[in-house]
């Protein structure tokens, strides 16, 4: 009990003793000399609180240069300075707005915090200007108002007002990757010529930075994070800089609203919110940049939404890419919806000198975003796990091209969900693997384990004035085969029906060009079309049905298929209700079935993606019937099924992995 008591008495005599030695100065209203004497006595764990007023430091620039106080030759002069550890500079009253410290034409920064773990709280700091009156060394122009040069500093609570800098850090700066941290301030109408407007090298949590003005000639980006830094929880709001909002460094949930980044420099422009920065948990709104990136350009985005950005040149040619994301390394578990520009309109890559770069863009939904050209979507994007739909294409919907890309133009995508894209789901994209899709058309090198339905008839291709077509549609070709080869796909309850002088070759397969294409192992069911396949000009660009099953299917066009362009080999299909007989081509290897029923599919169909449906039965005549290619070997079906049973391929889609049915033998 005795060692017990002794201890007790021991810590409380040394807390007390902690605590008297701390001391507290009031600073009577606007009086700056009992200000700069409070900071120069100021030990360690001392309070200087500030009545409520107005502290106009202006007084003393001209004593600060020779004060070795105040100026240092790495730092530059500041007209107060904080040299011990753990000293507190506050305002009395606790509101900012009722302590400032401003200096009226000053050529100095307001403050600079010296000692380790000391801080500042409750201030207004305004109109203080990190210049070069001293000399040109770099860091002597860094920090407006305030700069943090040891660790555990920090600023809470405080306004930042018409402030700037030199170089960077308009408002704070931690030179050097020092990182001072400010809380819960407020950076409004800082107007200035430094390199990063508003902070450099700090890190801001929970701040609200808004309505900061740079001139479009300074090559400005909003808040410059480095080392590390980090802005956390701030509201980033109606900033107008150079290049970006903010730069490096990470964002963790965060908005950006309304930001702009005004420059017309063709050389480095972008980014109205953010560029280069590790964002997660963020959101981007209404932010816009002159040419790329009118909310992101660079860095990764990770759980954002990204709604309604622009990119005001709204050229169509090489010029404006990106409304919502330009450029980052990795996209994923984002939003990107209702954005705007020339090309890729949700998230876009570029081509440079030949070389693509590609956004990888993961688990994301990518809708209602507009493109003038194409991409819509995504341009260049590589999409895996992503949900596209409702994006458009306008231009290539109204003048004389093909294809557009509403959902997806150039890049590739894997795992994911088109529906309802204007002017095709992809265009000239490299592979499409194992995505759904719904109501519009493709175009594509490669596509893989797709299931297609309810594709509608649509003109993507418009000449005005054309000759013979009233309302100026040439072609439609909603399903244009523009790819190489298209593997183990359904396509079903899709309608290309023409209208004469309107859609007029309305194909659901085209060859498209550059060479012989191959169609294998595919389900052609329950489709309605004006002509089933075309080739492009010249038996070259032909393109092969191999172990294909069309069935079932409505034809206006009693020779369903272009003579010459098209070859069936190993193929299936029906008779009874198909509207078409093949005309100019003999049986050959290819099989008539009197109906869809004698496929002998498995149970009723539930919907078009039903699997067990279009899967043929262990009798069907479709069984082990198929030709065996090269790539069958370890490859799946669109079941993800083996391709091969007992080394053979079954026609069409699916391969039937039903086991044989029962013999029962009775003996009595």
């Amino acid at each position: 009990m005795k060692k017990i008591l002794f201890s007790f008495v021991v810590s409380l005599s040394i807390g007390f003793a902690l605590n008297c030695s701390a001391a507290t100065y009031d600073v009577p209203a606007a009086d700056i000399v009992a200000l700069t004497n409070a900071l120069k006595n100021a030990k360690s764990g001392d309070v200087v609180s500030l009545a409520a007023g107005t502290y106009n430091l202006t007084a003393l620039q001209e004593n600060v240069m020779s004060s070795p106080m105040n100026y240092s030759t790495y730092y530059g002069p500041s007209m107060l300075y904080i040299s011990a550890a753990n000293v507190t500079l506050k305002g009395s009253t606790g509101n900012p707005d009722d302590v400032i410290l401003t200096a009226d034409d000053a050529q100095l920064r307001l403050l600079r915090i010296g000692g380790k773990n000391s801080s500042v709280r409750d201030l207004t700091l305004q109109g203080g200007y990190a210049s070069s009156v001293s000399n040109d060394y770099y860091n002597l122009r860094t920090g407006g108002a305030l700069m943090f040069t040891e660790s555990g500093q920090f600023a809470s609570n405080c306004v930042f007002v018409g402030n700037t800098a030199a170089t960077r850090g308009g408002a704070v700066s931690g030179p050097n990757g020092m990182m001072g941290t400010v809380y819960d301030s407020v950076f409004r109408g800082n107007n200035g010529n430094s390199e990063s407007l508003i902070a450099s090298g700090t890190t801001l949590k929970g701040c609200v930075i808004t309505n900061n003005v740079t001139g479009a000639s300074i090559a400005n980006y909003g808040v410059r994070l480095t080392s590390g830094s980090r802005l956390h929880d701030c509201l980033v709001a109606d900033n107008e800089t150079r290049y970006a909002g903010v730069t490096g460094g990470f964002a963790v949930g965060c908005r950006f609203i309304n930001n702009h980044a005004a420059s017309e420099n063709w050389s480095n422009p972008g980014g109205g919110a953010a560029r280069d920065a590790a964002l997660t948990n963020c959101y981007f709104y209404g932010n816009r940049a002159y040419r790329l990136g009118g909310a992101i350009r660079g860095g990764t985005v990770v759980n954002c939404v990204v709604v309604s950005n622009t990119v005001t040149r709204l050229r169509t040619d090489n010029d404006c890419y990106g409304a919502g994301i330009y450029l980052a390394n990795h996209v994923e578990n984002c939003t990107v919806m209702s954005n705007y520009c020339g090309r890729g309109a949700g998230i876009s890559g570029i081509t440079d000198e030949g070389v693509a770069y590609t956004v990888f863009v993961t688990n994301s939904y990518i809708a209602y975003n507009v493109a003038r050209q194409y991409g819509g979507g995504s341009h260049l994007g590589a999409l895996n796990g992503c949900t596209v739909e409702h994006n458009i294409s306008m231009e290539y919907a109204n003048a004389n091209y093909g294809g557009g890309g509403g959902g997806l133009s150039y890049g590739s995508a894997t795992n994911c969900v088109f529906r309802d894209n204007s002017c095709s789901a992809t265009y000239n994209s490299s592979v499409v693997y194992n995505c759904d899709i719904f109501d519009t058309s493709m175009h594509a090198k490669v596509i893989d384990r797709c299931r297609i339905a309810n594709v509608r008839n649509e003109p993507i291709a418009r000449a005005v004035g054309a000759v013979g077509y009233p309302d100026g549609y040439v072609t439609s070709n909603i399903y244009m085969i523009g790819f190489l080869e298209m593997r183990n796909c359904l396509i079903t309850n899709c309608n290309w029906r023409s209208v004469p002088g309107h859609f007029v070759n309305s194909a659901m397969f085209h060859s498209g060009y550059s060479g012989a294409k191959r169609v294998e192992n595919c389900t052609i069911s329950d489709n309605y079309f004006y002509i089933l396949a075309r080739g492009f000009d010249a038996a070259a660009n032909s393109c092969t049905f191999a172990n294909c099953a069309i069935i079932g299917n409505r034809s206006t066009d009693v020779n369903m298929m272009d003579q010459g362009a098209v070859v069936l080999s190993n193929c299936v299909y029906s008779t009874t209700n198909n509207r078409f007989f093949l005309d100019g081509f003999a049986d050959g290897q290819n099989w008539r079935l009197p109906s869809v029923a004698d496929a002998r599919f498995c149970g009723v169909k539930a919907d078009e993606w039903d699997a067990f449906y279009y899967t043929p039965r262990y009798t069907s005549p479709l069984r082990g019937k198929g030709l065996v290619f090269d790539w069958m070997a370890g490859s799946e079906d669109i079941a993800g099924n083996p391709r091969l049973r007992e080394g053979l391929a079954d026609i069409g889609v699916y391969q039937c992995w039903i086991k044989p049915p029962w013999t029962a033998i009775v003996v009595r």
